[in-house]
């Protein structure tokens, strides 16, 4: 996917349409270019995304329907705020997914998908 290509998908960007970060903030999209390139390096979906991918997966899916469609991650990192990053390498997938604590009991809620984005 080229720089062109992003937008005409999603008009013209909020940020400088020449930089190597470009962002659509009311499309809840960002994207990274490698440096100096026309080429995508990764595309993120924000909170706030409404869309979804080709696969079904959007924000808010399960980390379990993650799981069924890309198996196991090769990469995981955990933060201290529960927060945990999945990495697909080989696949080119990485996302991000939180754990919210319920206000009513100790109990957590179900972890569900935070950001996405497909490194390109």
């Amino acid at each position: 996917m080229t720089r062109e290509d992003l937008i005409t998908a999603l008009g013209k960007p909020d940020s400088d349409p020449s930089s190597d970060w470009l962002k659509w903030a009311g499309k809840h999209v960002e994207c990274t270019f490698h440096t100096g390139s026309l080429v995508v390096s990764e595309v993120r979906f924000n909170p706030g995304f409404n869309g979804a991918l080709a696969n079904g997966i959007k924000l808010g899916s399960s980390g379990s329907d993650m799981l069924k469609l890309y198996g196991e991650p090769e990469h995981m990192i955990e933060r201290p705020n529960r927060a945990r990053k999945y990495e697909f390498s080989t696949k080119g997938i990485c996302y991000g997914r939180t754990e919210a604590k319920s206000r009513r009991s100790s109990s957590s809620s179900p972890i569900r998908l935070a950001q996405y984005h497909r490194l390109v």
